[in-house]
Order: C-alpha cells, then structure tokens, then sequence
C-alpha cells in the first residue's frame, strides 16, 4: 500500500488542528463486576467489549498474541490501549509492530512509543490500526529512531 502524501502533510503540520476521534478515558472501566470478571475470566481469547454502560472493558486474562519472531508480547511503551474497530468490536493495542531493515537486518519494532504525541496515539488507535493501514512516515521515523537509541544502548527496542 503506497503512502497517501496528503495524509503525511497533515501528520507532519501542526497536528491540533486534525480532528481526531479518540477514546475519551472515561469511556474505559478499569473494574470488572463478577459476571464480566467470570465472563473474561473462561473467553481469554475475548480481548475487551463494550459493557451494558456503554463503557469499554478489557480483559485483564486476555494473553496478548506473540510477535512474529514468537516472543511474548508485553503490555507496550503506553500500555494496553483499547482499539474500537469498524464493525463495532472492541480490541486492544500494546505495540503495533513493523518490519523495517536496520543494518541490514530484518527487524521488528513498536509503533506505540513515548515520544508519540497525544494526537498521533489517538490518530493510531483510531484510525491506521483499527482501519489496518499503513504506519505514516513521520509516526514511523520516530519509531526507527526510538528502535535505534535502544539498540543503540543494548536495549529491545520494546519495553519488556
């Protein structure tokens, strides 16, 4: 999939004036009453839905499925992040990995960063993961050159 140049322009601009649609935190619920914790508890497989309160839930039994090298995935740099996708199912987000060549290596790397921005998170979590598409240039410039300064000291360039 090529890269939309209108859509790297207006990453690249001033990124408040995007309208972006994100999950408000108060539409997450941390606490699990007993029926969902049992619910979650024997469907693993269930990564978080939405709740009778209209509320996002996420299962904390949900094991996050391993990277293609096999390793476990871990909870990620921002943490498990609730994806809404189009057909209306709830999922979760930890790292959002790509294949990028770094020294003439095939490496995988997270997108989910700190040096993200707010509206860059939310521009990931509500569009380009949920919609499946392809990493922008400058999310994906600062995911190499996060993946750099960690290897660079020794360090996975995922947080765990």
């Amino acid at each position: 999939m090529d890269i939309d140049p209108e859509m790297i322009e207006k990453l690249s601009g001033n990124l408040d004036e995007r309208q972006t649609r994100a999950v408000p935190k108060n539409s997450i619920r941390d606490k699990l009453y007993p029926g969902e914790d049992t619910y979650f508890k024997t469907n693993p497989h269930v990564s978080g839905m939405m709740a009778e309160d209209n509320r996002i839930i996420i299962n904390p039994y949900s094991p996050p499925e391993p990277r293609r090298d096999g390793t476990p995935k871990g909870k990620g740099w921002l943490g498990v992040l609730p994806v809404i996708y189009p057909d209306g199912k709830v999922g979760v987000a930890t790292e959002y990995s790509v294949g990028i060549r770094l020294d003439n290596k095939e490496t995988e790397i997270p997108t989910l960063i700190p040096t993200l921005t707010p509206e860059e998170k939310n521009f990931m979590l509500n569009d380009i993961i949920p919609n499946h598409k392809q990493v922008p240039e400058p999310i994906l410039r600062k995911a190499v050159e996060h993946a750099k300064q960690r290897m660079k000291q020794g360090f996975s360039p995922y947080k765990d």
